[in-house]
Order: C-alpha cells, then structure tokens, then sequence
C-alpha cells in the first residue's frame, strides 16, 4: 500500500493507494452497502446502502469507541467515487479498474483538522481498516482488530505527519 500526505493550511490529507484483485463493482458494494461496510469500517453508517439518493448518513460506533455523529454524501458517482463527511472530516474512495477489469485500484483519503491528534490517530486507523477492506472482497478471513494492531504502526503515521 502506498500512502503519501500533504498539509494545506490545518488541514491535512492522507492518501492510501491499494491494489485488490477483485474487479470494481465488488469493492464498490463494499464501500456501499451496510452489511459489508460493517465488516470492515469503523462505523455503522445507519443505512443499508449508501445510493445515489443518500444524503444523510448517522454514524455510531459498535463498540462505543466514540461518540455517535452525523455526516453527508457529498459525491457520489457509482462505482466510481464516493465521497463524504465523516465526523468533520472529508473520506474519498476512488475505484479504478486495473488489470483488464479483474482488479481494482483503491484510491482512499481522509483529509482532517491539525489538532495535533487526529490526522496520526485516524490515519493509522485507516491502514488497519483498509487491510480489513481488502481481506474482505479477497473472502479470506478478516484480521482481527486489535488496538495492539493499530498501535503498531501509529508510530509510522506520526512521523509522516512530523514532517509535514
């Protein structure tokens, strides 16, 4: 997985590039609909898909990590571009196909407000995620999620942030 950041202001953007073997339209559900999305991302989005009439999206964390929150639809192009708010950050998932169509080329970003936490926190936060994305669509057993998970590469992410 290739990850790059930029800083604009407070803000800063966190890009994840990851190549599946599975062909678009099976990430794209992936991304979309409530059951598979809560295999693998972090919050339950309070609909069972996420369609092109989707405005309104209620976030609550299953295991009340955090506090419950609201977000919005902000693009949406499907199976191509996802686009929304998620806790006063912008999340974007891109789908290219790759491979003559049998693959995917993921393209996700989350872009946050510098509060010294958060671009660190949820970007290692992501990683951990997005292995879980790909283990999904692949049908092999998803990796458990484990704060030790997460805390392992934390450090990675809070020295790419540093250097911004």
């Amino acid at each position: 997985m290739e990850v790059t950041a930029t800083k604009t202001g407070s803000r800063v953007k966190v890009t994840f590039e990851r190549r599946l073997a599975q062909p678009v339209d099976k990430v794209w559900r992936a991304i979309t609909e409530r059951d598979q999305l809560n295999q693998w991302f972090p919050s339950d989005v309070g609909v069972d898909v996420i369609g092109p009439d989707t405005k309104e999206l209620h976030f609550t964390f299953r295991e009340n990590e955090g506090p419950a929150g609201d977000g919005v639809v902000l693009e949406y192009d499907e199976p191509r571009l996802l686009v929304m708010d998620w806790y006063d950050g912008i999340l974007r998932f891109e789908l290219t196909p790759i491979d003559d169509g049998r693959g995917t080329l993921l393209r996700f970003s989350h872009d946050v407000e510098d509060d010294g936490e958060r671009p660190t926190r949820d970007s290692a936060g992501w990683h951990v995620c997005l292995e879980q994305l790909d283990a999904l669509v692949a049908g092999v057993p998803l990796p458990a999620l484990t704060e030790d998970r997460w805390k392992s590469i934390e450090p990675e992410y809070a020295e790419r942030v540093k250097q911004l």
